[in-house]
């Protein structure tokens, strides 16, 4: 299991932005994906990891830090994607109004613990040096940057 793993994210997001053209089908997806991995590897203890070391204080701010920064993207967003075609393409993934802003909120909030909890703490190795899950995780993105950016700037 551990060595199929890091194809979770790949499988989503082909699945969900390149065949489905719907970025909830690939967030959901990854996320699932995670999760059932988590599970039947009977990892979920390694949550306890994200919060060590952590100040309760520190947690909440961090927490508020990231649902405030979806809810200015969300408000922030016509005046960044003046111009662009970036708002017709996340339309065209299903990203447009509310879903944008509840996919925002959703991504800013969720997204981070699961992915630090399955890349960092189940996939995780202690290095300094990158390990190759790294890799995976960094290649991953790869995919949903693909049609957004020319591919130098996704690389």
């Amino acid at each position: 299991m551990r060595l199929a793993a890091p194809l979770v994210p790949y499988i989503a997001v082909a699945t969900g932005l390149l065949l489905m053209k719907s970025a909830w089908i690939a967030m959901i997806g990854y996320h699932a994906g995670m999760c059932l991995v988590i599970t039947l590897e009977r990892r979920w203890h390694l949550a306890r990891n994200l919060f060590k070391g952590l100040e309760r204080r520190l947690l909440a701010l961090s927490t508020l830090v990231c649902a405030v920064s979806g809810l200015g993207l969300y408000l922030l967003w016509s005046w960044i994607d003046s111009g662009s075609r970036l708002n017709t393409v996340l339309a065209g993934f299903g990203l447009a109004g509310w879903s944008w802003l509840l996919f925002i909120v959703y991504f800013c909030l969720v997204n981070p613990w699961l992915e630090e909890l399955f890349w960092r703490g189940y996939l995780g190795q202690a290095s300094l040096l990158p390990i190759p899950a790294d890799f995976w995780f960094a290649g991953y993105h790869l995919l949903v940057f693909a049609g957004l950016v020319a591919p130098y700037w996704a690389i």
